[in-house]
């Protein structure tokens, strides 16, 4: 079933993006006489890497379907026209998409998540009921509160049987009359079965598909897991493993056991009589979404078989020898066992394996900020989450996108009680942890004056210090007498006969740190988006006004506008981005005009490696003829001016990145040459023989697409 090669080459969409890596031996010395590009370029000395077109996108919406989330999950819902926009639009209709919806559940009994409350990482797909009031907005009419006060509902009236995953394949194959109707006034629907027309109700009905799937209500867990709940969604041991199995590592359908140790093969190919992935295929870019106005409390025993720490893994409580240390530290950590053990419980060792279990793999209940505080050390640490997402796929920084839409950092008060970010004035403020194991009096069922400084060093966490990331409340007066009873709030809180009365709805937006969420998108660097430390808004304590500092990704808004463009944008830039793992040869300007391989500080100038590239497009197939193309394209070299050359980060040794988005169908053609000797991402250096084996090999072999993967690792 499994091949160990590259990823197929096969496209639904019929495009590609084609990579050609040109290796030129060059000598050693420095004043090589350099030919022209065009003359050293050619079919004899090169080789072809085929890659997957970068139009195959894979979302996965991860939603906090908590009590507080109702409000935020319509916003979500009345603005995905920025991404079906994207969609339709910028992508001219050729992206291959697929949109899973999760929430941030995990079942833990002690927690009362029942498997009714969690997903676990299932994909939902069935609206929350239009019966079930998700929130009771704050309203006074004339000044005073109703009598009552009439709660929001969910809109999903109109949603009906729906498949799992939204993909672009079932939608574009929908029959035309079960299309939502033409829109009334919409230019491009004056004959409503025109071809132009038939798009705008497609892509009405791809929203309305995503409201029906993320409008999860608010009876869900309150202690959020989403980093977990995201993992197990993508797990070959997860509940959906069914989706993505012919890329599953010992994956056995009939044997659940077995799958609890399956894993994810990135490269792997589809075999004729495999099922193509419906989710997390293998070619496609990965874009994963939390939403939430809490902190992740994920802990190892949400998923004991997936954790990093010996004490939380299925079969820690078993002693055979009876000797106190369990018998899953035989082995394992190429130490002593009982080493192993004291290393990693801490003061709870002498205590016993159950003491340190319950200390260092669960949060029970629910503790304001305790997760992140009280109990940090119960909690999976963040970089397990990236060093998972990162084996996902061949090409991480091509292919991986984390957002999130989540509470930005908190601030604290100073000795003027104003609101601060760096009390020290000095550099920006980073919250200290106890790096010991919290003593007993920090866990709140036994005193409830946990923010001690015991338990957090420097009072930086004592109760009067910590502050929402945003609380913001904000009237909003509605002219009931001018709107002709045509408003539903006026009708719902003034009723038909008093269209007169002076209402005011309160919007309330009250959001919690989510710092864990935000750590994962740092540590992917330009693959992660949220709200950089020292770029997090401004709160007026009185007015709640926000004032913005920097670019800063998150749910403190009015509406989802600004956070989904934001993520549409970054979308469009990895789209764009390529990662080649070896350098261009450098070329600089000698005294005479001509080239020469570059020396010294040259060789950390970008600009002079762009001489020895050379980028290409073309788009063959038009769509009457079965492809994508709008037309047909010949092969063109594309100017500097419509693309640029960076020098990479961790392990990307250089980055194209193209200024547009290329025309639907495209193919692009990157040739390029390196210097003997040249090291690549991974550390390895590019010898003459090496160029030469090369350059006999069609595809790079298996180990080197490995390398690539395995690079990314901390």
């Amino acid at each position: 079933m499994f091949q160990n090669t590259k990823p197929s080459a096969a496209n639904p969409v019929g495009s590609y993006l084609a990579v050609l890596v040109l290796l030129v031996t060059l000598g050693a010395c420095n004043h090589y006489n350099v030919e022209p590009l065009d003359q050293i370029l050619n079919a004899s000395n090169r080789i072809e890497n085929r890659l997957p077109a970068k139009t195959k996108l894979d979302f996965l919406f991860v939603i906090d379907d908590s009590s507080s989330m109702g409000e935020e999950q319509k916003a979500l819902a009345e603005n995905f026209k920025t991404f079906s926009d994207f969609l339709f639009d910028e992508l001219q209709g050729a992206a291959d998409y697929r949109i899973a919806v999760t929430n941030s559940g995990v079942v833990n009994e002690a927690a009362n998540c029942t498997e009714e409350k969690a997903a676990s990482g299932k994909f939902l797909y069935k609206p929350a009921n239009e019966g079930i009031i998700i929130s009771l907005p704050e309203v006074l009419i004339n000044g005073e509160p109703p009598e009552s006060r009439v709660g929001v509902f969910p809109d999903t009236a109109d949603c009906g049987e729906s498949e799992v995953v939204i993909s672009s394949e079932t939608l574009q194959s929908l029959p035309v009359n079960q299309l939502p109707p033409a829109p009334a006034g919409n230019p491009f629907c004056e004959v409503p079965d025109s071809a132009a027309c038939i798009k705008v109700r497609r892509k009405l009905y791809l929203e309305k598909e995503f409201r029906c799937h993320s409008t999860l209500g608010t009876s869900g867990c309150v202690i959020e897991k989403g980093l977990e709940a995201m993992r197990l969604a993508l797990s070959c041991s997860g509940p959906n493993a069914e989706m993505f199995k012919s890329c599953c590592i010992d994956y056995n359908e009939n044997d659940p056991n077995q799958n609890k140790y399956s894993y994810y093969n990135p490269a792997c190919t589809i075999g004729p009589n495999d099922e193509e992935p419906s989710f997390l295929r293998p070619d496609a870019t990965l874009v994963i979404i939390f939403i939430s106005d809490e902190n992740d409390c994920s802990t190892p025993v949400d998923n004991p078989t997936a954790s990093s720490r010996f004490i939380c893994q299925p079969g820690w409580n078993l002693d055979m020898n009876q000797d106190n240390i369990p018998d899953i530290y035989e082995g394992r950590c190429g130490l002593d066992p009982a080493e192993c053990f004291r290393r990693e419980c801490g003061d709870f060792a002498t205590q016993g394996a159950e003491v340190c279990h319950n200390k260092r793999c669960d949060v029970e209940r629910y503790q304001d900020l305790g997760c992140e505080y009280n109990r940090r050390q119960a909690l999976v640490p963040v970089n397990e989450y990236r060093d998972f997402l990162l084996k996902l796929k061949v090409r991480p920084l091509d292919q991986i996108l984390v957002a999130t839409i989540v509470g930005f950092r908190q601030y604290l008060r100073d000795e003027l009680n104003d609101l601060v970010l760096n009390p020290s004035n000095d550099e920006p403020y980073e919250l200290v942890y106890n790096p010991g194991i919290p003593a007993e009096n920090c866990d709140e069922s036994v005193n409830p004056n946990v923010y001690t400084p015991e338990c957090c060093p420097n009072g930086n966490c004592k109760v009067d210090s910590i502050k929402h990331s945003c609380n913001v409340s904000t009237p909003r007066a509605v002219e009931c007498a001018a709107l002709n009873g045509d408003d539903p709030e006026c009708q719902n809180f003034c009723g038909d006969e008093a269209m007169s009365c002076d209402l005011v709805v309160i919007d309330q937006n009250i959001a919690t740190p989510g710092s864990r969420y935000l750590e994962l998108a740092d540590s992917l660097g330009a693959n992660g988006l949220g709200c950089s430390q020292g770029n997090e808004p401004i709160i007026d304590p009185i007015t709640g006004v926000i004032e913005e500092r920097g670019e800063c990704v998150n749910i403190c808004v009015d509406d989802f506008i600004k956070p989904l463009r934001a993520i549409k944008d970054r979308v469009a830039d990895l789209l764009n981005t390529y990662c080649v793992n070896r350098l261009p040869a450098c070329y600089a300007p000698d005294v005479d005009g001509s080239l020469r391989l570059c020396e010294g500080e040259e060789l950390s100038n970008a600009t002079y490696y762009k001489s020895g590239i050379r980028i290409s497009r073309q788009c063959l197939v038009t769509r009457e003829q079965g492809g994508n193309c709008d037309a047909v394209e010949p092969l063109t070299t594309l100017p500097e001016s419509e693309w640029s050359f960076s020098l990479g980060t961790e392990g990307c040794a250089g980055i194209v990145e193209l200024l547009s988005i290329p025309p639907a169908g495209s193919e692009i053609f990157i040739d390029y040459i390196v210097t003997a000797g040249e090291s690549t991402s991974d550390g390895e250096s590019l010898e003459e023989t090496d160029i030469m084996n090369m350059q006999a090999e069609e595809m790079p072999a298996e180990s080197e697409m490995n390398n690539e993967a395995d690079m990314f690792m901390p």
